[in-house]
């Protein structure tokens, strides 16, 4: 069952950032495991 993620908008000086995926399509998700992680530069 694929769920969407939402993810909290950033802050206006914003402009990009880069997305690192810890799980892959079809990987089991149990509650509180990292699906991803979010660097910006601020």
């Amino acid at each position: 069952e694929l769920q969407d993620v939402v993810v909290p908008p950033f802050a206006e000086s914003v402009s990009e950032g880069d997305v690192r995926w810890e799980k892959k399509v079809g990987d089991q998700v149990k509650e509180d495991d990292v699906i991803c992680e979010i660097e910006t530069d601020k």
